[in-house]
């Protein structure tokens, strides 16, 4: 028999007790020029103190919570909707994009609700740091996920409580996108139009409620998961406690309808043993008798645990569907790589890719110029970056010593044909970088400086904060650079690895009377020569400005067929005096 499920008069008085409080009725990322306005709807059930309140958030891939933002200026509101808002003081679009709205709040240079989509937001009880409400799964990035928000919103559904503990994305309705192009700012389709403000109703009783938190339904599993598979679940106004015999029952789950398992506690579960494809998970909650109860309280989901796509090289790599998984068949050759997520570049002969790595999935330790076999992991997007999330440490290098020789290109080119460079090693002649607004002359970390070679304009962008330039002055004089193609939305961006990366214009000048080497392009050996002709230091370093070779002699020949093909500079000094010269290997 099934178990009808009834409330005491205690649980009615427990209900109405929990019911009181601030509630996440919806959060928007507009559409507007920045992304704006950033919006959260906030109810406030029964009469609220927002004196007692904070918002926190938590951005990107971040596991920590911050930009602590009081909000006691609401002051107290009983049963009534509140609007926290983020826009550009100099263009405000909060007011004409969403007339209807009362008790509003701008945050002004507080960046908590300045969230991009994938970002996540709670309320906390300032004085003891609880949690009262969430929305976002915590410490994950929700690009992709059926919470993501982008251009878009998510809206509480009516009758659903706040969740203090885990976020339960079945109690939202997803509106991913649907302010994209949109807005009085753009089409004159107001995002108010869009999302209907203030239409949250509390639930009147709190009835039992199960959903399944990972996986997420309808997500793709890197391949590597058939060896272990979260399955993590929420069991709220229902007490899972068979043991004691005080619970109210249990939970009953099926995979795929094969045979149904029993669990008694709420503990994440491991599933291994999985195969490649599709599978989907049952849960219910049954009362102690194994009854399902009346009316049945269930999650499922549906998700994939995808297989690898081979591919040759970098160019197919590019050319593939993004947030599917790859095996890259060819050898591949880094060339730089940074503490920050983990980050790498690499290379083949076919094109250039960008590894982000937050994870540390790739724990092997690679030196500049070792080459890589077998590279697996997901291509995803980030703000139109094309990416490489790896999923399996490839292990010891396949070939060490590689050198990478920048391809010469104009900036107009890049500009018309930025496809075919992006994460690719590049060469800019005689390049001109200038100032920041309010820049003080010298490279600082994360800033855009304008950037021209005559034929073209970018951006050079300061990502590398460890950079050695970091602090020096600008080049006032034209320059050669070496740089990193990048993008960040439709903006294309450079970035050069260290100030070896600046190479002068004048390598050609010389100090030594009569100075001279040759043959140059040369296949091994190279002789040097001057009027003089006296001992000499000769220093021979790639473009990374890594010496690869270093000898005092009297000889007027040095053997270099050690090297490997690519561009050098061979710096020589003679009797107080030096020249510098490109080198050619062939």
């Amino acid at each position: 028999m099934k178990k009808l499920y009834t409330l005491t008069l205690a649980l009615f008085v427990s209900v109405f007790t929990f019911a009181q409080g601030p509630v996440i009725t919806g959060i928007m990322d507009g559409d507007c020029p920045g992304g704006l306005p950033k919006v959260l709807e906030i109810y406030a059930n029964g009469t609220v103190d927002f004196s007692q309140y904070s918002l926190e958030n938590q951005t990107n891939t971040s596991d920590s919570w911050g930009n602590t933002f009081d909000l006691s200026e609401i002051g107290t509101l009983t049963d009534s909707f509140v609007y926290i808002y983020k826009e550009d003081a100099d263009a405000p679009t909060f007011a004409t994009e969403f007339p209807s709205a009362l008790n509003v709040l701008d945050t002004g240079a507080s960046s908590i609700v300045n969230l991009n989509g994938d970002d996540r937001i709670r309320i906390i009880e300032t004085a003891s740091s609880g949690v009262i409400d969430q929305y976002g799964v915590e410490a994950t990035d929700g690009s992709g996920t059926d919470w993501e928000y982008k251009d878009g919103f998510g809206k509480r559904n009516a009758g659903t409580a706040a969740n203090a503990g885990v976020f339960i994305p079945a109690n939202w309705t997803n509106g991913n996108g649907l302010f994209n192009n949109h807005g009085n700012c753009q089409d004159g389709t107001s995002f108010e139009s869009i999302y209907v403000l203030g239409t949250y109703t509390p639930p009147t009783e709190l009835n039992p409620l199960l959903a399944i938190t990972t996986p997420a339904d309808g997500s793709i599993l890197n391949p590597e998961a058939v060896d272990s598979v979260m399955l993590s679940f929420v069991v709220q106004n229902f007490e899972v406690d068979e043991t004691s015999g005080t619970g109210d029952g249990h939970v009953h789950y099926t995979i795929d309808d094969s045979s149904t398992v029993m669990v008694y506690t709420t503990d994440a579960i491991e599933l291994t043993g999985l195969s490649t494809g599709e599978h989907i998970i049952n849960m219910w909650l049954v009362d102690n008798s194994n009854n399902p109860l009346d009316p049945p309280v269930e999650s499922s989901v549906s998700f994939t645990i995808a297989e690898y796509t081979q591919l040759a090289n970098l160019a197919a790599l590019r050319g593939s569907v993004v947030d599917n998984y790859y095996e890259i068949t060819g050898e591949v050759v880094g060339y730089f790589a940074q503490s920050y997520r983990n980050q790498k570049w690499i290379q083949d002969d076919t094109a250039g890719m960008k590894i982000d790595d937050n994870d540390a999935v790739i724990t092997t330790v690679y030196n500049e110029g070792d080459g890589v076999t077998g590279l697996k992991g997901k291509l995803n997007l980030y703000h139109d970056l094309l990416q490489f999330v790896p999923t399996v440490d490839p292990g010891a290098p396949t070939s060490t010593g590689n050198n990478i020789t920048p391809e010469t290109i104009t900036l107009a080119d890049l500009v018309v044909n930025y496809g075919n460079y992006e994460s690719e090693l590049v060469r800019i002649n005689a390049a001109s970088i200038s100032d920041f607004d309010g820049g003080d002359g010298t490279f600082q970390t994360g800033k855009n400086y304008p950037f021209t070679d005559g034929s073209g304009d970018v951006i050079f962008r300061t990502n590398f904060y460890g950079a050695d330039y970091i602090g020096e002055d600008l080049p006032t004089a034209a320059t050669d650079y070496v740089c990193i193609v990048g993008r960040y939305g439709e903006t294309i961006q450079v970035t050069s690895r260290n100030a070896a990366d600046f190479l002068t214009l004048n390598v050609n000048q010389s100090e030594i009377e009569g100075f001279r080497i040759y043959p140059n392009p040369t296949k091994g050996l190279l002789t040097i020569s001057s009027d003089n002709n006296s001992e000499r230091t000769i220093v021979i370093s790639d473009l990374l400005g890594k010496q690869v070779y270093h000898t005092t002699t009297n000889s007027t020949s040095i053997n270099v067929e050690h090297l490997n093909k690519g561009i050098y500079f061979i710096n020589v000094t003679e009797a107080g005096q030096t020249a510098t010269r490109k080198l050619v290997v062939e």
